[in-house]
């Protein structure tokens, strides 16, 4: 993989928000997108792509969309250390 400007910034906020929700397990997307200062929308891209990782499951909790992990802290930055 390339890095560039782009492919780190997006892998931080990847990574940022796989750490909200290592600390919190589940979280509403209003308290993502307040928490990390970022719209609805591009707190949806990366959730999606997380979600293709198969690193957290987005579900509807009555009216709200929340998101929970899937896999505990260690095992999620120990797998991403060991990708190319």
């Amino acid at each position: 993989m390339t890095y560039n400007a782009h492919t780190i910034r997006k892998e931080l906020k990847k990574r940022r928000i796989l750490q909200l929700l290592a600390e919190n397990q589940v979280l509403s997307i209003g308290l993502l997108m307040h928490t990390l200062g970022l719209s609805y929308a591009t707190i949806m891209r990366y959730l999606n792509l997380l979600e293709e990782e198969d690193l957290i499951q987005i579900e509807r909790e009555g009216e709200e969309l929340v998101v929970r992990i899937k896999r505990n802290w260690e095992e999620i930055f120990s797998d991403s250390g060991s990708r190319k």
